[in-house]
């Protein structure tokens, strides 16, 4: 008889824009992991609003409505162009500055 290895599965697409809330907090708990890995000496960090369109399902439908979240902002460029914010699933995104 003949053992198959062990069946592996793909994970499902990681969409970096959704998280766990906790409550209280203004930083899905994700978000709270990567900061006291990265940064564990601050306390406060600026925050980036990031809007977030939802696909339209009908063509004659009213405009896609919008979400704004606010991410943490953990480090800046020297130019201040840019910004590293840390997205609801705990990824590190450079971004353009507002």
């Amino acid at each position: 008889m003949r053992i198959l290895p062990a069946a592996r599965v793909a994970p499902s697409k990681i969409n970096i824009w959704e998280g766990t809330p906790v409550e209280g907090s203004p930083w899905t708990a994700e978000q709270l992991r990567v900061l006291a890995q990265e940064r564990p000496d601050r306390k406060h960090f600026d925050a980036y609003p990031v809007e977030l369109k939802f696909e339209q399902t009908e063509i004659w439908a009213a405009p896609p409505p919008t979400v704004t979240i606010q991410c943490p902002i953990i480090a800046r460029t020297s130019n201040e162009r840019r910004v590293k914010i840390v997205t609801p699933r705990g990824f590190l995104k450079w971004v353009p500055a507002k």
